[in-house]
């Protein structure tokens, strides 16, 4: 490339940054998350169509429980963002990190995870915090729920078989591998998460509240399933451990396919469906598959919103003076 062709190109990238004002730039993703709830509300029409049409036995009391209990969950994973994103930002106040996971909440049912995080750079550089900072935050927060579902489903598997090798060869074949690929791991680390780190302080407090955050709701996230599915059909305690076991497989390949088509529930759902239908009727087992993705999507967006508009009114109130 000549000099001369260079110097059209920065003028060409100056006037189209020039362009995205804020202005712009608030009314674009205004645009585009309109669009994503407008695809999200047709795809939640097909969804209740799945529903069998075998009449079944409802029980709605323990449907509120469940939503009630998505709720705690939701809570618990803003806690872990709160968390990581202290780490990686350093310190910025509660609603402002509860306000970015809202907002991103809205559009991360549209194709591949790209649109969730640039919603994030987008409203995290109006706070001067560096787009790769975000990217890295988000990263941590991959990494940390995948590693948290992954750690306690190998546990329970361990526990399950009873087997002393299983149990010693797991943490033994772990260490081999971050010895071996010690070098290559500490370089990524270093390349992908560290550098863009801005803070460094109280570390360990923030990252057992990522761990608590993530890593729990994969076990309350169990009982959700619990109750939604004693909503169709008879459950007993001891279930729970297995559909922890089901929970796990099916929300963990729901995640890694959501990270890379979106969060479109379809790997989740036919999970849930093929290994729910192993021990409970088939019928029962496609109406909590339907039900648990309604729940997930409507729950989502329903807290982000709730959230959004509750920061709003806040904002509204105090700039009125009547809250000082």
């Amino acid at each position: 490339m000549s000099y001369i062709q260079k110097i059209q190109q920065s003028l060409t990238l100056n006037q189209i940054r020039r362009w995205f004002i804020p202005s712009r730039r608030r009314l674009i993703w205004r645009t585009i998350t309109i669009g994503a709830l407008v695809s999200v509300f047709i795809s939640l029409v097909y969804t209740w169509d799945e529903l069998p049409d075998t009449r079944l036995e409802l029980t709605p009391f323990y449907l509120i429980v469940a939503v009630g209990v998505y709720i705690f969950t939701y809570i618990m994973h803003l806690m872990g963002w709160h968390a990581l994103a202290t780490l990686t930002f350093g310190k910025l106040p509660l609603r402002d990190n509860i306000e970015a996971v809202a907002a991103s909440d809205l559009v991360k049912y549209l194709p591949t995870v790209a649109w969730y995080i640039a919603n994030r750079i987008h409203f995290y550089d109006q706070r001067q915090i560096p787009r790769k900072s975000v990217i890295a935050a988000s990263l941590l927060e991959m990494i940390v729920l995948l590693g948290s579902g992954g750690i306690i489903l190998l546990g329970m598997w361990t526990v399950q078989t009873g087997s002393l090798i299983l149990l010693f060869a797991i943490p033994l074949v772990g260490i081999i591998s971050i010895k071996l690929g010690g070098s290559k791991i500490r370089y990524w680390w270093n390349t992908h998460i560290r550098l863009y780190q801005l803070s460094f302080s109280r570390q360990i407090f923030y990252w057992v509240i990522a761990l608590w955050g993530y890593g729990m709701s994969w076990l309350v996230g169990a009982l959700f399933l619990t109750f939604v599915l004693r909503t169709f059909t008879f459950v007993v305690s001891d279930d729970y451990w297995l559909l922890l076991n089901i929970w796990l497989i099916a929300g963990l390949a729901g995640t890694i396919v959501s990270y890379s088509i979106g969060t479109v529930g379809v790997a989740r759902e036919a999970t849930l469906t093929f290994l729910l239908a192993r021990y409970w009727p088939l019928s029962a087992s496609i109406a909590v598959a339907v039900i648990v993705k309604i729940i997930l999507t409507v729950g989502q967006i329903g807290c982000a919103l709730f959230i959004l508009s509750g920061i709003h009114i806040i904002k509204k109130i105090k700039k009125s003076g009547v809250v000082e």
